[in-house]
């Protein structure tokens, strides 16, 4: 009776139990957690910086071009810049004021939603090597692994996918900018 209970527990429920153990070892935070964390600095976050580098910009400009004080309408200023070369020049610095500032913000922030993403996917994969492990205890769950390495179903195929999957996402905004020149001189045909 002792024996057949030491192995239920070590074929059945060390490997279905690992996943748990390992959370409470090793624990990562929620994904919703991360989720919203990283939405307030990707969206609020980036308002209000984007705004202050905005406003610090233009405080430069007005000192460099004082027409730009006046608070005109989007429609306003562009009539405006149509009829006056002077105000032109600056209505165009103001523009290049308002597009580096964004750009800056977004930079910074989408830097800051990286590395807290980058956590979560490193903490993520400690506890998965930390469950693997521990239900590596188990006989049964050895030949599963390897078995399904062999038939390239298990976890090396996985990784395998989420590292070309990676890689993808990293070039694909490049060969999709090298590739629209040829489809829209075909469309046009």
């Amino acid at each position: 009776m002792t024996s057949l209970f030491l192995w239920v527990l070590v074929v059945l429920i060390i490997p279905n139990l690992s996943p748990y153990i390992a959370s409470l070892i090793s624990s990562a935070p929620s994904r919703i957690k991360i989720g919203r964390e990283i939405y307030r600095i990707t969206q609020v976050e980036k308002d209000e910086l984007g705004r202050k580098i905005y406003k610090e910009a233009m405080k430069e400009l007005i000192k460099k071009y004082p027409i730009l004080a006046e608070n005109l309408s989007e429609a306003e200023a562009r009539e405006k810049a149509a009829r006056n070369p002077a105000y032109q020049e600056a209505y165009q610095a103001q523009r290049e004021a308002i597009e580096n500032s964004w750009r800056e913000a977004n930079i910074i922030q989408s830097n800051k939603a990286n590395v807290i993403h980058a956590e979560l996917t490193r903490k993520e994969q400690a506890q998965t090597r930390l469950s693997l492990y521990l239900s590596m205890i188990s006989p049964f769950a050895d030949f599963t692994y390897l078995a399904t390495d062999l038939l390239s179903t298990g976890m090396k195929n996985i990784l395998h996918f989420q590292q070309l999957s990676q890689t993808y996402r990293i070039f694909s905004p490049n060969i999709e900018r090298k590739r629209w020149p040829c489809f829209k001189n075909r469309i046009r045909r």
